[in-house]
């Protein structure tokens, strides 16, 4: 299982190099190579590769921003239906659990990328150093039925200049022949000058849309305490439909090493 180490004695090489900490990127010291060997796509049909993983602590330090990205290896589509996070000292004695993880998307498609993160705000009685760590285990099921993405069109990225959170505004088109669900998720990755993800936030949206119709959101990210919004390059917008767990056969995905 992929672990994160939170390594906060590099906060003392960051005041000897003048790092701005404000946007530091704390790498896991075990990083997983991101390329695809296809060959281990033949293990299973439904099987999943964590290609990423990235932590970011907050100006206070009292909180981080962590994901794990997950690569879609095999031939059906994926459902990332649940994560926990376990914060262990150096022992293996647990600290802190966080169990209400997000993913973006619920469904990722072959090949596709998706992502189980998190924002954590550490209990007050627990002790962060560097040898303690994130340990990760993930619930992803084979998913049953195709994926709904809707077209998300007329974006843009506004910084606010009062409060200095980023509002994404753009439209939603049903591209579909039925209705959509009343609940769908709109979720926005944020990424660095190096293509790496730094951030992600979204909204639901409460309302169906017909087909061929064109709605309008908006979306605020309150990524200022954990990454400079200067600092963002690109971003990339999903509409997706909330994927409800009936939909599955329970099939568990494999994960390849």
């Amino acid at each position: 299982m992929k672990k994160i180490s939170l390594i906060l004695t590099l906060i003392f090489l960051f005041l000897l190099t003048g790092c701005d900490i404000e946007s530091v990127i704390l790498d896991d010291t075990n990083s997983i190579d991101n390329k695809i060997d296809i060959n281990e796509t033949t293990e299973s049909n439904a099987c999943y590769k964590v290609s990423d993983s990235n932590l970011i602590f907050s100006q206070t330090k009292d909180s981080a921003f962590v994901y794990y990205e997950i690569t879609n290896m095999g031939d059906t589509n994926l459902y990332l239906k649940s994560a926990v996070f376990d914060i262990q000292n150096k022992n293996g004695h647990l600290l802190q659990t966080e169990d209400f993880i997000s993913a973006c998307p619920d469904i990722i498609q072959p090949g596709e990328k998706g992502y189980f993160y998190d924002y954590i705000v550490f209990d007050e009685n627990v002790i962060i150093d560097n040898s303690s760590e994130i340990v990760p285990k993930f619930e992803i099921l084979m998913a049953n039925g195709n994926v709904e993405n809707y077209k998300v069109t007329d974006i843009s990225l506004n910084l606010d200049s009062i409060t200095g959170n980023q509002k994404v505004v753009g439209r939603i088109t049903n591209n579909y022949s039925k209705e959509s669900d009343a609940l769908m998720y709109i979720q926005t990755i944020y990424y660095d000058k190096n293509g790496r993800v730094v951030y992600i936030d979204g909204t639901t949206f409460g309302k169906e849309i017909k087909p061929n119709e064109t709605v309008s959101f908006h979306s605020t990210a309150y990524l200022k305490n954990y990454i400079d919004p200067t600092k963002i390059e690109s971003y990339h917008v999903i509409a997706q439909n909330c994927y409800y767990g009936f939909f599955t056969d329970n099939i568990e995905a494999k994960q390849i090493k």
